[in-house]
């Protein structure tokens, strides 16, 4: 009986030294860096137990803009449950200097101007009791050290170009319960953010407004009622453009945005990945600059139902060989892989990717139109039939040509410029009309030489 006593009493010990050391090894600690704001003491807890966050520390001339998992700032830290290592968390300080105010009347004013070289910046809601309703055009432009910028709820408007070529700049953060319903024409051109959550207040996006942008994906909400041209214009990383199934206007089919009837498509987006698209059978019209940027494409076929298309359409699609039309389609057709109205008397659009260094265009066309040949990259040599009388605006805009051959008497009208050109671009007319040319093109008389030279 004593050894049975002996044996249980070391059996609960056991236990009470093990469940000890439990208690022990499930304990970890947080610490926090404050980053030169005042300390935070470390918090130890067992693991999964519920914790507070502590105090914020204060910093003379920021606002504590919360604890941080990482030292670069970009993954917020929630408070719940203790983890089970220990762990630094790392302080983000948001500045409110440099910022410049106009008063806009009423008690509410606009930030119009920006000097400061803060990483992550507040805008205030009021400034000397103005309430702040509006970011002015081109405040941040070029505020290449500007990464995160937090945006009051009592904004209504991002002025024009506001963020325009802040290249650094990775974050917006829009406070909750947003007043925001304008996004101005190329508001955040050039930006590196890769995500943004508009909010449900917003009506209208500019023109261009994420052009260029590091973009990866975006929800339009259901409150916008106008999207401007050319909105994610060379955003090369979108890969899916949502539009909430709500919205009245606008929708998303496959990760593309179009109208809410799907007669018009507005947007491919470009860091979409596909080498073939055919257009849905219900689309009409394919607006400005749809697929540019689209570098992944190397085929596009286009419906009998599109009687409208906009003007660069297929500009910057670098891989796009051909460009395809139903043979029923009323308005244009397909000749080599190059776009044309029906009759053939316009070309409109030569696939950029197409890797042919000559071209000679159809002895049919009278009109090249705006952009036609834009970004040809391959594209060494062209020669112009007399049939053409109209060549449009930028309709050569390719650095690889050195050589476009004219055969025709009667220069050709321009409508504004032959676009972007090599520098070693040699333009070739009839010997006996070169003084002739050299006159109507006076800008190029430098480059034209006769046929024979």
């Amino acid at each position: 009986m004593k050894k049975i006593m002996i044996i249980i009493f070391i059996y609960f010990l056991s236990t009470i030294i093990v469940g000890c050391n439990v208690s022990e090894n499930n304990q970890y600690t947080i610490t926090f860096d404050s980053n030169g704001g005042t300390d935070v003491s470390a918090i130890t807890h067992d693991y999964n137990t519920q914790i507070t966050e502590p105090d914020a520390p204060t910093k003379t001339g920021y606002t504590f803009g919360g604890w941080y998992s990482d030292s670069n700032l970009t993954t917020a830290y929630e408070f719940m449950k203790m983890p089970s290592e220990n762990i630094t968390l790392y302080a983000k300080w948001l500045s409110t200097e440099g910022l410049n105010y106009t008063s806009l009347g009423y008690n509410t004013c606009s930030v119009s101007g920006y000097s400061g070289s803060y990483p992550y910046l507040l805008i205030p809601k009021y400034y000397n009791g103005c309430l702040i309703t509006t970011i002015g055009d081109y405040v941040f432009t070029g505020a290449t050290s500007l990464t995160s910028i937090t945006i009051p709820n009592s904004v209504t408007t991002i002025g024009a170009g506001a963020f325009s070529s802040a290249t650094s700049l990775t974050a917006v953060i829009f406070e909750e319960g947003s007043q925001l319903t304008t996004i101005g024409n190329s508001a955040f051109s050039r930006t590196e953010i890769t995500s943004i959550t508009i909010p449900n207040s917003v009506t209208t996006i500019g023109d261009l407004a994420f052009s260029r942008s590091g973009i990866t994906s975006i929800t339009i909400p259901n409150s916008v009622t106008t999207i401007g041209r050319s909105v994610f214009f060379g955003a090369t990383s979108l890969t899916s453009i949502n539009v909430d199934v709500d919205n009245l206007q606008f929708c998303s089919k496959d990760g593309f945005l179009l109208n809410k009837n799907q007669t018009k498509i507005i947007a491919y987006p470009a860091g979409n990945n596909e080498t073939t698209y055919t257009i849905p059978n219900s689309v009409t019209t394919i607006d400005y600059e749809t697929f540019s940027g689209a570098t992944s494409l190397t085929s596009i076929t286009i419906p009998k139902s599109v009687t409208t298309i906009g003007r660069n359409a297929f500009s910057g699609a670098t891989s796009l060989t051909s460009i395809n039309v139903d043979v029923d389609n009323p308005r244009y057709i397909s000749k080599d892989g190059v776009l044309l109205n029906k009759n053939q008397t316009t070309i409109i659009a030569y696939p950029v990717g197409n890797n042919e260094t000559t071209y000679t265009i159809p002895d049919s066309v009278t009109t090249i139109g705006d952009c036609a040949f834009f970004g040809a990259t391959s594209l060494t040599s062209i020669t112009i039939p007399n049939s053409v009388t109209t060549i449009g605006n930028d309709a050569f805009s390719t650095t690889s040509l050195t050589s476009i051959i004219i055969t025709a008497t009667t220069p050709p009208s321009i409508d504004d410029n032959l676009g972007v050109l090599n520098r070693n671009l040699k333009i070739y007319v009839p010997s006996d009309y070169v003084s002739i040319y050299k006159t109507w093109w006076s800008y190029y008389a430098r480059i034209i030489f006769p046929i024979d030279n």
